[in-house]
């Protein structure tokens, strides 16, 4: 019973992954619920620095609040929790067997499939585009016109953004095992998905999928010349620090990135609060600025946030709690290593946390990792798998 609960909740995460947070937060619950019986004193024991990281991270974002500029942006102050999807996402997976690895694989083809064509529609067609329709869906960015025509997809989750950046990851995290045992599947859901991405209009992500690919023969490379691949995947998120010297290229989100290094130098140690960045950058900028409209939402770069919002002693209880979780992961495959240069790349230019729902992604992502069997010939369908998962 409780394998069956833990598999359920792992297949709604993904499902919630590619369609919206509140089906992800339902399958992380399941999953939180078949994991219970497992809690001891031991395990505590066994993980009590990152959970102490954890703990002390999210107690400095919470009381954060009580001095951030509201309305809060990112679900302010309570997603500072959600970090806690990273190690459940791993406990959870581990878990799951060879023969459910292939099924969440159907899963994932079915919804990416559907997705896409669902991209394709709001590309070509305004069916979105009615009064009564608002009153069920978010619809306002699949209604976005894009330049060459048409309008700018977001597939099942109505939103390009959260579309791309779970999309993409989620690829990269699986395609060792589509390749292995759903080939052709695979294959088409790849090529749709590709279609359904380029009507989303993210530059961003498509410069994620080439550092991406390139992580795979790097990581190939690391024992044997200096160049590793942690390395080079982590190094995208540096660029925007860059700032601090003067870096205003590209200029959107240099200037979000400036506004973030001034809110900083204002509040260098625990920052302006968690959540609080829109208010402060709208109070530093005298309002809305006229060319980018939208851009004061965030600070558009995943460490500028943690500087401006949580200062110093924020960002170095996430960086310790993030070395923590891969001291304890020990990422070691092309894959898991692909997917940490995707989410790398992306907070270059945006603070993906900002969307509790890329954060699910995120966290299913890099706990999953290729089946031991990953290197072998592909599985038929129906062919009858037991080993269990890593």
């Amino acid at each position: 019973m409780r394998s069956t609960l833990l598999f359920a909740g792992v297949a709604v995460w993904l499902v919630g992954a590619l369609t919206g947070e509140a089906m992800a937060f339902i399958g992380m619950g399941l999953c939180a619920l078949a994991l219970i019986p497992e809690l001891s004193v031991d395990a505590v024991k066994s993980h009590w620095r990152g959970l102490l990281a954890w703990v002390a991270y999210s107690a400095l974002s919470l009381a954060s609040a009580s001095w951030a500029l509201k309305p809060w942006r990112s679900g302010a102050p309570w997603s500072a929790l959600h970090w806690a999807f990273f190690p459940l996402a791993v406990l959870a997976l581990r878990r799951i067997t060879e023969r459910q690895r292939v099924r969440l694989l159907d899963v994932f083809c079915v919804v990416a499939i559907i997705s896409a064509i669902a991209c394709v529609i709001q590309h070509f067609v305004p069916v979105f585009d009615h009064p009564w329709l608002r009153d069920y869906f978010t619809v306002q960015r699949v209604l976005e016109p894009a330049d060459n025509g048409g309008f700018k997809a977001g597939g099942l989750h109505f939103h390009r953004l959260r579309y791309a950046h779970t999309l993409v990851p989620l690829f990269f995290a699986l395609a060792p095992d589509l390749w292995r045992s759903r080939r052709v599947l695979g294959g088409i859901t790849l090529a749709l998905s590709l279609v359904g991405l380029s009507f989303t209009y993210t530059r961003a992500s498509w410069v994620a999928v080439a550092f991406g690919i390139l992580a795979f023969p790097l990581s190939r490379l690391r024992e044997r010349v200096w160049v590793r691949a942690e390395l080079i995947s982590f190094t995208p998120l540096l660029i925007p620090l860059l700032s601090f010297v003067g870096l205003d290229k590209p200029a959107d989100r240099s200037f979000a990135w400036h506004n973030a290094i001034e809110l900083f130098k204002t509040h260098p140690i625990f920052g302006v609060g968690y959540g609080g960045y829109p208010q402060q950058a709208l109070s530093l900028n005298g309002g809305v600025n006229p060319t980018w409209t939208l851009i004061h939402l965030d600070a558009h770069s995943l460490l500028l946030q943690f500087f401006a919002e949580q200062g110093v002693v924020g960002l170095i209880l996430w960086l310790l709690m993030a070395v923590l979780f891969f001291l304890w992961v020990r990422p070691a495959t092309a894959s898991t290593w692909a997917v940490i240069a995707v989410f790398s790349m992306l907070g270059v230019v945006h603070n993906w946390a900002f969307h509790p729902v890329v954060v699910a992604a995120a966290a299913f992502a890099i706990a999953w990792r290729p089946s031991p069997l990953a290197s072998r010939d592909p599985l038929p369908g129906g062919e009858r798998v037991t080993s269990a998962g890593p």
